[in-house]
């Protein structure tokens, strides 16, 4: 199980949330080679699916959390997946 998160000290929950949703459908969008079919859950939950990844990612607090469970071929990739991942998050909040 691959498990991301980037807490955002310099804004409020509201904030994190309206960063959360701006950018949640883009980013899956980034990964729609293997992240084939993904729906809204609920106004923070976001959770996809596809080619044997699952995907969720959600807002708690201030913090975004992305979780994931990778087939075995993307085993291998995973300490880079993450990173990309964490990065991903990292610039959002520099918008």
């Amino acid at each position: 199980m691959m498990r991301v998160s980037h807490t955002y000290t310099d804004k409020t929950a509201d904030e994190v949330e309206a960063l959360f949703k701006d950018n949640a459908d883009y980013l899956i969008s980034q990964y729609s080679d293997y992240i084939g079919k993904h729906k809204w859950v609920s106004d923070t939950r976001l959770e996809g699916a596809g080619r044997g990844v699952k995907a969720t990612a959600y807002v708690q607090g201030q913090t975004i959390i992305v979780e994931g469970k990778l087939p075995f071929a993307l085993k291998l990739f995973a300490r880079k997946i993450e990173s990309v991942v964490a990065g991903k998050l990292e610039r959002m909040g520099q918008q």
